[in-house]
């Protein structure tokens, strides 16, 4: 085992670490702690990105004896194929970013939440994943919308856009690491998944936990992992720049929820867009699900992983 580990190390420090854009987004990262959080914060993104190292080496020795011709078979991809794909992540970007800003300046997609959300707590649900049901039905007829066009409109296969079910126990490993991690998070950090903060009954929690999977699980894998990150993999044949600038457009994507939070209320925009943007913040889940992806080339770990995050326990400290 220990050579296997020390194969890992030198492959995440040449073909990862030597990467300067990599390096300066995650400095980045760090930083932002301190911005956040004083010296505490500073500590805890410090912590996050060990913690980052750790699953992005657990990956790579779980998937280090994959074949991985498809890889090679992408850096020949011709010019033609590449506009293509390029074209595919600006509109399949586009379309995630306008559905999130028409959503959250309580536009349409907004009204039906509300409705839905309304009817089912009317009919007796609880309000907790009377909400949850109702964003997710929302999400999944946008993500009907992008699976139409990636697949039928761009032609993508199933495989190049990691559909196909692999390494489905690195998954639950990683996040199984979260929940062994959520009580440490709380008592550090205050921050913990709804699972660990004991306002609802576990019934509840775990039928949230199934709900969640249409709401940022599958969704968000299959846009940014299956469909924008393994197109920039194949354009860029980079794999760090394809990571970081990934991780850049799914930061990105959630800024109109986090301006509609008013978590940042009293910061003026163009202050709040691009620190959003330009780093991936002290808990890197951008890059930790990406580097995933990457590694499993299947949406579907990441599924299990981000699914889990939100309801049973974090990958990270503070969130």
């Amino acid at each position: 085992m220990r050579p296997r580990i020390v194969t890992a190390v030198r492959h995440l420090a040449g073909t990862l670490l030597g990467s300067r854009l990599l390096m300066g987004y995650m400095a980045l990262g760090i930083l932002s702690g301190f911005g956040n959080g004083g010296p505490v914060g500073l500590i805890d993104a410090i912590a996050n990105y060990g913690l980052l190292a750790l699953y992005a080496v657990i990956a790579f020795l779980w998937t280090d004896t994959d074949d991985r011709s498809g890889e090679r078979k992408e850096q020949l991809a011709t010019a033609a194929s590449r506009r293509r794909d390029s074209a595919v992540i600006v509109v399949v970007f586009a379309l995630a970013l306008g559905f999130a800003a028409w959503f959250w300046s309580h536009g349409l997609p907004f009204e039906i939440y509300s409705n839905v959300r309304r009817l089912l707590v009317d009919s007796g649900w609880n309000a907790a994943p009377a909400g949850k049901a109702a964003n997710a039905a929302v999400v999944s007829a946008e993500t009907v919308l992008v699976v139409a066009l990636a697949m039928p409109v761009f032609r993508l296969r199933p495989d190049q856009l990691g559909l196909i079910p692999r390494r489905l126990m690195l998954g639950v490993v990683l996040a199984a690491a979260g929940i062994v991690l959520a009580p440490l998070s709380k008592l550090l950090t205050g921050g913990t998944a709804l699972l660990w903060q004991g306002r609802l009954a576990v019934p509840i929690v775990l039928g949230i936990l199934a709900i969640q999977v249409f709401i940022n699980g599958l969704p968000e894998e299959f846009v940014f992992r299956g469909i924008i990150l393994s197109r920039l993999l194949a354009v860029l044949r980079r794999p760090a720049t394809a990571l970081v600038l990934s991780s850049v457009l799914f930061t990105a994507w959630h800024i109109p929820s986090i301006l509609a939070s008013g978590a940042l209320r009293g910061f003026p925009w163009w202050v709040v867009v691009p620190g959003l943007i330009l780093t991936p913040g002290a808990e890197p889940t951008g890059l930790a699900w990406g580097y995933l992806f990457y590694r499993a080339r299947s949406i579907w770990p990441g599924v299990i992983w981000h699914t889990s995050s939100a309801v049973v326990g974090c990958p990270f400290l503070g969130c």
